[in-house]
């Protein structure tokens, strides 16, 4: 994908919005961006988060790991299964009980993330720092 968006990307018409269909991962948004990419869209936050994956600054995390289960960082780490809770600054919803709660907080952290991630970048691109 990235060797064919250093193909066409240039041939698109300069000043208008350049949009990416189907790519919602947050180090393909990065890479779409320092290629000139301006719009994308994606299932792929809300598939993931349906299936409790999170994304966060180190990588993407699977709350159905056994480690999130016995991780004694985490104050009443048995209690995932019910009640939100925090592991490394990120909501870990509660989607080992399959209640839907876990799913929806998944969902909104996982589209907060990449919202966030888009203001970071523009940010930096404001001010002459993107790409590193």
């Amino acid at each position: 994908m990235y060797a064919m968006l250093d193909v066409t990307a240039p041939l698109l018409p300069a000043g208008k919005p350049r949009y990416l269909m189907g790519v919602g991962a947050p180090e393909d948004l990065l890479e779409g961006v320092a290629r000139g990419i301006d719009l994308f869209d994606c299932v792929l936050p809300t598939r993931l988060a349906r299936n409790a994956a999170l994304f966060t600054r180190q990588g993407r995390i699977n709350l159905r790991n056994a480690r999130f289960e016995r991780d004694p960082a985490r104050r009443g780490r048995l209690r995932l299964q019910h009640v939100p809770a925090v592991y490394a600054g990120v909501p870990a919803p509660p989607v080992q009980g399959e209640e839907l709660l876990g799913y929806r907080l998944a969902t909104i952290h996982n589209v907060h993330f990449l919202l966030q991630l888009m203001r970071d970048i523009r940010a930096a691109i404001a001010q002459g720092g993107f790409p590193p």
